[in-house]
């Protein structure tokens, strides 16, 4: 078993095992909180959802990642570099993003 993931203090966080979307919404609350948690995690979480997800704890099923990218197709192109470069860097940023919800809601079809 893997190690737990670390938001920036000596508190170590389990595992959110997300099998589809669904339950990516369902457990939307804690998720937002452990990026919110994270240094840098808002910013880190619009630069590259995926990685930002995995960090927080997250583990996206093959079919939850893929029911993102129906609703988010643009997120399987985001290059990895510029969230590493942030992830690594030791400067403060001159602006703190507050995450407040992680996917838009497909419509519902009538």
């Amino acid at each position: 078993m893997s190690s737990s993931p670390d938001l920036g203090s000596s508190q170590r966080i389990t595992s959110i095992p997300i099998d589809s979307f669904t339950a990516l919404i369902e457990h939307e609350e804690e998720i937002v909180m452990r990026l919110n948690a994270m240094p840098n995690g808002g910013a880190l979480f619009l630069i590259h959802p995926f990685l930002a997800l995995e960090d927080a704890g997250v583990k996206l099923s093959p079919q939850a990642r893929a029911e993102i990218l129906k609703i988010e197709p643009r997120v399987g192109a985001l290059s990895e570099a510029p969230y590493k470069a942030m992830k690594a860097s030791t400067t403060r940023q001159n602006y703190r993003v507050n995450v407040k919800g992680l996917f838009r809601r497909p419509k519902a079809r009538p």
